[in-house]
């Protein structure tokens, strides 16, 4: 299956915006991160059904999972042919406790994050992981982001 010529140029696009969403992780600047978000992203977490809808309800999640993630890293990516979906695989450690999981992004037609998906494991992981973002989400919203 060969990759056009198109589709290696979209696919370079994905590779810039994962670079810019790269630096915005490891520097934990939300403004890098806002930047690549469109304005009616949808975020669904790990933790809970619901989506979250629209950038600061997104952004909010993402300064949280800033705040309490330590010795994050991303391993591997996979970008898809045409360059509109991408899977960052990554592990942390949350008090202590490691966790290995997947970002799913879809891209927009501006290459902004249109859908991001968040998977973890273990179980035990995600339900510290649970219980940390519910205490950050909760002042974050008082905080009047």
């Amino acid at each position: 299956n060969k990759m056009t010529i198109q589709n290696k140029v979209k696919v370079k696009e994905a590779e810039e915006a994962i670079k810019q969403w790269h630096i915005g992780v490891f520097n934990r600047d939300p403004s890098v991160l806002s930047h690549l978000l469109s304005d009616d992203v949808i975020f669904n977490a790990p933790t809970y059904w619901k989506e979250r809808k629209g950038k600061k309800q997104v952004l909010m999640v993402l300064i949280a999972v800033m705040s309490i993630f330590d010795n994050f890293k991303y391993h591997r990516q996979w970008i898809s042919d045409d360059g509109k979906e991408c899977c960052l695989e990554f592990s942390a450690s949350v008090q202590g406790k490691q966790i290995k999981g997947v970002d799913l992004i879809s891209f927009g037609p501006t290459w902004k994050v249109q859908k991001l998906e968040v998977a973890i494991r273990p179980l035990n992981g995600l339900q510290l992981v649970f219980q940390e973002m519910g205490k950050k989400l909760s002042v974050l919203q008082d905080s009047k982001l």
